[in-house]
């Protein structure tokens, strides 16, 4: 790998995939209720047979394949935020990260809002959300604030960013100068979530806490302490990050945490050996649009090759290829230039420095 954050961007390509495999394999649920009620789409026929994909999923029952992905990201963003804060300074950290995730999400979220219309076109049912709540839901954030439902159903993530972004900007002195004390504020936010939260905030209180493994990890490339204290912080932080989402939220979700955890630690420790695969940073490029837009857009996507006698193996691999479509093209024309806009100010500084260094002629 070419730099000290590789490992990071491989592991985000996974962490997507995942997501993704996990999502589009609970489409064909027993039940046949959850999905096509987020979707606005009728259950599938009970005569479908699943694909291959759902049955493989249905062998994990110990673990949610999605949740690992999660959480994954949950570490990485812990890893790489402190050295953004380095490079950035706070303000401009926090502009880069304002242009760097709001744009993609929203254009990407209006392909949701597509999705649900030509479902209510095709299935001859009622659009299921008001313009206020398309509104509240079009950047992350005001659709917690105002206690409006989930749309796309991925937003929940992309607010426990925002949130660790937050709290990392308040924490900037103690992470640039690789202060232990940040390491109280995990320990706070999972005992927090067993005594004095509950619901939608206990699961982001522990998500947030749980990042700090990320962090701790950062802490140990960037040498602010030893191994030995680096091991006892992820002990204490994991014990009690994995304790508390134990207790509130059940095994399955507490040991996809441990493995997600396990697989973070165990490449950044052979991050020398991992090899720089072009799929795997070609997939990690485009992995924020496709975890935005692949959800409802897939579901919506695989009901309707349903109707056209698609069969269903058929019909996820048309909704993936349809995602990753989506997501290239949101990526060329939208986050790229948007990322640029957000680092402009930045440069342009180092640029008018760089001037004023320079000796007269």
């Amino acid at each position: 790998m070419k730099n000290k954050e590789a490992f990071a961007d491989g592991l985000r390509g996974v962490a997507c995939l995942s997501v993704v495999i996990a999502h589009y394999g609970g489409f064909w649920i027993p039940a046949g209720a959850t999905i096509p009620l987020i979707a606005n789409v009728p259950p599938v026929p009970a005569d479908t047979a699943p694909p291959y994909l759902y049955s493989a999923l249905m062998s994990f029952n110990s673990f949610s394949l999605a949740e690992i992905g999660v959480v994954l990201f949950f570490l990485i963003s812990g890893f790489v935020i402190p050295m953004s804060l380095d490079r950035l300074g706070t303000l401009s950290f926090l502009r880069a990260r304002c242009w760097r995730i709001g744009p993609t999400y929203a254009f990407g979220f209006m392909f949701t809002v597509a999705a649900l219309a030509l479902a209510s076109r095709v299935y001859g049912k009622p659009f299921p959300y008001s313009p206020t709540e398309v509104l509240l839901h079009i950047v992350p954030g005001p659709r917690l604030i105002f206690g409006s439902p989930w749309i796309d159903y991925v937003v929940w993530t992309l607010e426990i960013e925002v949130c660790f972004y937050l709290l990392c900007a308040v924490l900037a002195p103690w992470l640039r100068a690789g202060s232990m004390l940040v390491f109280a504020v995990p320990l706070a936010l999972a005992a927090a979530s067993l005594l004095l939260l509950t619901g939608i905030y206990a699961i982001y209180a522990q998500a947030i806490a749980f990042m700090f493994v990320g962090t701790a990890v950062n802490f140990h490339l960037r040498k602010h302490a030893g191994s030995l204290e680096i091991v006892g912080v992820i002990a204490a932080i994991g014990a009690a990050g994995i304790g508390a989402v134990w207790w509130t939220q059940g095994q399955i979700i507490a040991v996809s945490y441990v493995i997600a955890a396990g697989a973070f630690i165990a490449a950044y420790i052979a991050r020398k050996q991992i090899p720089d695969l072009w799929v795997m940073r070609s997939l990690a490029a485009i992995s924020y649009p496709l975890y935005v837009v692949h959800a409802i857009m897939g579901y919506v996507a695989m009901r309707i090759m349903l109707d056209y006698s698609v069969p269903p193996d058929i019909a996820v691999l048309g909704a993936f290829i349809l995602a990753l479509a989506v997501s290239v093209a949101l990526h060329v024309t939208i986050e790229l230039p948007t990322q640029r806009l957000g680092k402009e100010p930045r440069r342009r500084a180092a640029v008018a420095d760089r001037i004023a260094s320079e000796p007269s002629s």
